[in-house]
């Protein structure tokens, strides 16, 4: 993946030219006698107002848990009012201490003390496993009955059911996926198969991942499902339909593919090898986030996205001429291999070993972005017409 930082250059000069336009104001402000202070890790603050006798107001910070609010009470005195207020999330004591009031009447406001709130989060252990892979697919009578077989949920229980059955493994240690196929139009599918001139049949696909539990190793799990006649797995898969919508439909087990071995984490549904998605095309820290630049291995980037709240899938890049950061985490719903040709995808890569792996969980909504040089017009714009603005203002 490449040209991932082909847009922070902008970023950088857009920052400047912000910086030397505040700069610019500040100067303005000052010549004209105005006086701004900012206060930074202050947590709680309080006002007092007095056109009188003096009043005298104690501040009760109230304690919640979780996104703790402190409420503050107000108290009215002889012509005076004072407020507290205290910002979320912190746990409040109040503290007395003298002020003055506008108009030289000697009021009384309240300071606070708070207590940083702290939140635990419990991530999982990512190891490294290995998987048997494979993919049966079965002839259904029509479309429609392959649409709706891939989508009920008592059907993928039944092939779940029936791969365990035929390799000797608890079902938790089979995941499974299915898709209807062969589902075009007519005269798509005769385009398509123009060498043959044959229809595809309606299809259900189901691709499994079977993870070997203790005492059972890969190559019996693959030697298991190598050795299983299609008649047989029909016939298991038949009866675990038994008792769903699709108990008397007709139904053919057309292929069963050759079983592979590959490695896998724990705490994500798969790992794609040789695919990914340029950087280029998304947004920096917002839809994907440069982890580490200096080399890790697969694990350690796959425990560093676990650990990051928003990380839905990494990149891990192992790059000889070290030109490409080594771990990126994936955010927003940005390069969502599963789902289907993302922007920017690319497959097959050989001049770096690269590796996505998508966690468990549902991928938020992706957005994409104008493109760069949209982008750069736009940005140019809006810098030159806010600095002619700016100028005005501290010439004029």
């Amino acid at each position: 993946a490449q040209g991932y930082l082909g847009h922070e250059a902008w970023g950088a000069i857009a920052a400047m030219q912000v910086q030397w336009l505040a700069l610019l104001v500040g100067l303005r402000a000052a010549n004209l006698g105005s006086a701004t202070t900012t206060t930074t890790g202050a947590t709680s603050s309080a006002t007092a107002t007095a056109t009188a006798a003096a009043a005298t107001t104690t501040a009760a910070a109230a304690t919640t848990t979780g996104a703790a609010t402190a409420a503050a009470t107000t108290t009215s005195g002889a012509g005076g009012t004072v407020s507290a207020t205290t910002a979320a999330g912190a746990t409040t004591s109040g503290a007395t201490t003298n002020g003055t009031a506008a108009g030289g009447t000697n009021g009384t406001a309240t300071t606070a003390t708070t207590a940083k709130a702290t939140t635990t989060t419990t991530t999982i252990s990512v190891v490294q496993i290995q998987v048997v892979q494979t993919t049966a697919t079965v002839e259904a009578p029509d479309c429609n009955t392959a649409g709706s077989m891939s989508t009920d949920p008592t059907v993928k229980n039944a092939f779940i059911k029936t791969m365990a059955n035929i390799t000797g493994v608890p079902e938790a240690n089979v995941a499974c996926t299915t898709t209807k196929k062969f589902c075009r139009r007519r005269l798509q599918t005769e385009l398509f198969d123009s060498a043959r001139r044959k229809l595809a049949t309606p299809s259900v696909q189901a691709d499994f991942s079977v993870t070997a539990p203790s005492g059972t190793t890969t190559t019996a799990i693959s030697s298991s499902i190598s050795n299983t006649q299609l008649t047989d797995f029909q016939n298991a898969l038949v009866q675990n339909l038994a008792n769903t919508n699709y108990s008397n439909t007709s139904l053919k087990v057309s292929s069963i593919s050759t079983p592979s071995t590959s490695s896998q984490l724990t705490g994500y549904t798969k790992c794609y090898f040789g695919q990914a998605c340029y950087f280029d095309l998304y947004e920096a820290n917002t839809q994907y986030e440069i982890n580490s630049r200096a080399a890790v291995d697969l694990v350690t980037c796959g425990q560093q996205c676990a650990n990051t709240q928003g990380c839905e899938a990494f990149e891990h890049i192992v790059d000889k001429n070290k030109k490409q950061p080594s771990c990126v985490f994936w955010k927003a719903g940005a390069c969502d291999i599963p789902n289907g040709n993302p922007p920017g995808f690319v497959s097959g890569i050989t001049f770096t070993a690269v590796t996505t792996c998508e966690r468990n969980g549902t991928r938020s909504t992706f957005t994409q972005i104008a493109s760069k040089c949209q982008r750069k017009s736009i940005l140019g714009i809006v810098l030159a017409l806010l600095w002619a603005f700016l100028m005005g203002f501290v010439t004029g």
